[in-house]
């Protein structure tokens, strides 16, 4: 007999999507009411541009991009520059700049039009989404609010319907105890390519997830082992052959290199491409690493022999592997002192198929009988958990938290930004502050309220004052525009953060006696607003 659950949801053009910084997962559910994937086991995060409005994503925009001649019209690792500008030279020739929310607009809209809506048409006799069909984005529980607003209006300026953002601890822990009914508590280590979160989720037998504690690091993923790899292996190796590369380009003396900035772009993505394949060799239990590379220099390209054993390769990643688990500690040992207590920690997200990874996790949990799986479903545990959020919206209930402190920088008289906490870490989600703004006579002929945004680790460095302290990192600086023929004396301004993490502003004009003035537009927009 079908699950009825599943049978209320076939006909749905329900999707669920991981949207990862190397790899983005689709699910969604065929005819017969089965989990399958959209586009293969995952379509790679990359998009490629013959010209500014002509372009390729996945793995042909990869085998593309692999070339020392138009190595720049390849864009990777959008997602965690979403709030960036991104510098592309297109095959073409044509130079432009492009915010990474554009890029990974457009990367959603082919995913779209060329994997999604084949296979509803396939399936459904239909490509058209409905008010009633509902999509769900994973991000990084570590990512501040502005960031996840900016993947949320990314997708629905891609044309995706009913978009909801979900953290990706969240979804894979709904994911995993998908089928178990008792009250759980478990921990959430998701390792993927841009980042580290760790979360600790609570079901009851209700279908009601809590966020009991989160913790990571938005600069640690699978990218950093990479480039450690790179730097730490491969520059050392090919140093030896008189070949000189840099991790970072303005170190690079291209004239004395004999390297033109294309070649340059094309090595060090050749490099990285080579530590991938080693990731996956070395997860598949091989001892030793043997391969050849290729270089471009000078208008040729030259190969060289690669070897690496495993125990190198460990020693190497270690320091960051150990790193996830130290946080992972951090808030087990945290959520004791609350007097709950975690059985399971469910390993998710690509980089956790490290090896080193589970073992290290085991060695440092074994002894509190905590039991470390790493499922089949590392992959795509994600996704699934994000469909099944997309298809039971009114039956699964997820509450999250604030992870940081957020407020605005108040210039002090040295010009410094101190911060001025409006929403406090920890607290159940939705959540507003508000600040009023006077309006003087330097805003007014201005003609805009200029608010700089912070979020602050108040767990870790709860002593952190200024924008200067460590701890303390601007998210964006937003601009609220003043009609000069407009009689106020404040604005009173609204930061709320959404159920699923994203930000709204809002803001009120107040007139001299205290009131509201209606029938004013109140623009606001942000540095990161313009491409």
């Amino acid at each position: 007999m079908r699950n009825t659950v599943i049978e209320r949801f076939i006909m749905k053009k329900n999707i669920g999507i991981d949207f990862g910084t190397t790899n983005t997962v689709i699910y969604t559910r065929d005819s017969k009411g089965n989990c399958k994937t959209i586009g293969g086991k995952y379509i790679r995060s990359a998009i490629y541009f013959f010209s500014k409005d002509e372009f390729c994503i996945g793995k042909e925009a990869l085998d593309r991009g692999f070339d020392a001649t138009h190595s720049m019209a390849l864009v990777t690792d959008f997602k965690p520059r979403i709030m960036e500008k991104i510098d592309i030279v297109a095959e073409d020739g044509t130079e432009f700049r492009l915010k990474g929310e554009a890029v990974a607009r457009l990367f959603l809209a082919k995913v779209l039009s060329e994997y999604i809506e084949p296979r509803f048409k396939k399936l459904f006799g239909s490509v058209e989404m409905t008010s009633s069909d509902k999509t769900v984005i994973t991000v990084p529980a570590k990512f501040d609010s502005e960031r996840k607003s900016r993947i949320k209006k990314a997708a629905i300026k891609a044309m995706y319907t009913n978009v909801g953002i979900a953290f990706e601890p969240t979804a894979a822990a709904v994911a995993a105890l998908d089928t178990d009914f008792s009250d759980e508590t478990i921990a959430v280590y998701d390792f993927g390519g841009g980042t580290f979160d760790v979360s600790v989720i609570e079901k009851n037998t209700d279908g009601h997830y809590f966020s009991v504690d989160e913790d990571g690091d938005a600069n640690l993923g699978g990218n950093t082992i990479t480039d450690a790899i790179v730097e730490n292996f491969y520059l050392p190796l090919l140093a030896e052959q008189g070949i000189c590369l840099c991790m970072d380009p303005d170190d690079m003396e291209f004239d004395e290199c004999a390297m033109t900035e294309d070649e340059y772009v094309y090595n060090m993505r050749t490099l990285r491409k080579h530590v991938e394949s080693m990731k996956e060799a070395f997860s598949d239990n091989i001892a030793n690493y043997i391969s050849q590379i290729q270089i471009s220099q000078d208008g040729q390209d030259s190969t060289y022999p690669v070897s690496i054993d495993k125990q190198l390769f460990e020693k190497i990643i270690e320091p960051y592997v150990q790193t996830t688990v130290d946080i992972t500690r951090r808030i087990i040992d945290r959520i004791k002192k609350q007097k709950k207590y975690v059985r399971k920690i469910i390993m998710a997200g690509g980089s956790s198929q490290l090896d080193l990874a589970k073992r290290l996790l085991t060695e440092e949990f074994e002894g509190d009988g905590i039991e470390v799986i790493l499922s089949d479903s590392v992959f795509d545990l994600i996704s699934k958990g994000a469909l099944l959020l997309a298809e039971r919206q009114k039956l699964i209930r997820v509450e999250e938290k604030t992870a940081t402190q957020f407020g605005i920088g108040v210039r002090t008289g040295i010009g410094i930004q101190k911060f001025e906490m409006l929403i406090d870490a920890g607290v159940s989600l939705p959540i507003s502050g508000q600040k009023m703004f006077t309006i003087d006579h330097n805003i007014q002929s201005i003609g805009r309220v200029t608010i700089p945004c912070y979020e602050k680790d108040v767990r870790n460095y709860p002593k952190a004052l200024t924008e200067q302290d460590e701890g303390i990192r601007h998210i964006n600086t937003y601009h609220i525009s003043i009609e000069k023929n407009i009689n106020i004396t404040d604005i009173v301004v609204m930061f709320t953060i959404e159920s699923d993490g994203t930000l709204n502003l809002s803001a009120n004009l107040i007139d001299q006696c205290g009131n509201k003035i209606q029938g004013f537009n109140t623009e606001i927009n942000s540095d990161s607003d313009t491409e």
